[in-house]
């Protein structure tokens, strides 16, 4: 293991659990992609009918960039975490965050549509 990840256990804590979240997700959507209607609700601020739906590779392509998101955190923190801890962890934190945030939603809206 890297030396600067092996002093740093809350970055490595952080980047696992993202990654764990991200994966979960991911292997959530595959399984039950064939089984999803073509739109899905997503924009639940709009008027009431078909200004929410998004086609369901919508959830692909916001995974897939919520995935870019968290890769590239997860180099800006390792960069980081040589000269600056605080910013490190302060990067990941709020990385998990907009994850929490994006995945509660995520599930929310594939749990109606799927159980």
């Amino acid at each position: 293991m890297n030396p600067v990840l092996k002093s740093n256990k809350p970055l490595v804590t952080l980047i696992s659990f993202s990654v764990l979240l991200i994966l979960l997700a991911w292997g959530f959507l595959l399984f039950f992609f064939p089984k999803m209607p073509p739109e899905l609700p997503w924009f639940y601020s709009l008027p009431w009918g078909e200004a929410q739906l998004i086609p369901k590779t919508g959830f692909l392509i916001g995974l897939a960039a919520l995935t870019l998101v968290n890769v590239i955190n997860g180099v800006i923190s390792f960069l980081f975490s040589k000269r600056d801890r605080v910013v490190t962890n302060v990067i990941m934190a709020a990385n998990i965050l907009v994850t929490v945030l994006y995945l509660a939603s995520f599930y929310k809206v594939l749990s109606v549509i799927v159980f």
